[in-house]
């Protein structure tokens, strides 16, 4: 079963990355959505929780046209808390420079601050 859902988020991946080719955001923002669902149908692990990091950083790039700096938001505070509990600094580098610049955008920058 494992395989399936492999599979299943890799074809939903693949599609979020043709709807960003075509700046179709909202459905790129879906496909990949539908990906994290496949995903969680998986056993916790560190290849797991990688994968989810990476797609939670994918969908802040694709709701960032959007707006949609709080959804943004949740799915990076998601990613932080995996990326601390892989102990993956590269990928916690990248979620809090992302987080920064939300709070930024926001108008909030006692917490742009904090997590810069």
């Amino acid at each position: 079963m494992s395989a399936v859902m492999w599979n299943s988020q890799f074809v939903w991946q693949q599609a979020g990355q043709r709807a960003v080719t075509h700046s179709a955001y909202r459905e790129a923002a879906s496909c990949y959505e539908q990906a994290l669902e496949t995903l969680q149908h998986l056993p916790v692990g560190r290849e797991t929780h990688v994968k989810v990091i990476d797609l939670r950083l994918n969908l802040r790039n694709v709701l960032l046209p959007l707006g949609e700096q709080e959804r943004i938001l949740d799915h990076l505070r998601v990613a932080a808390t995996l990326a601390e509990a892989v102990e993956d600094q590269h990928r916690l580098g990248w979620v809090n420079i992302y987080m920064t610049s939300c709070f930024y955008n926001m108008g909030q920058p006692d917490n742009a601050v904090r997590t810069g």
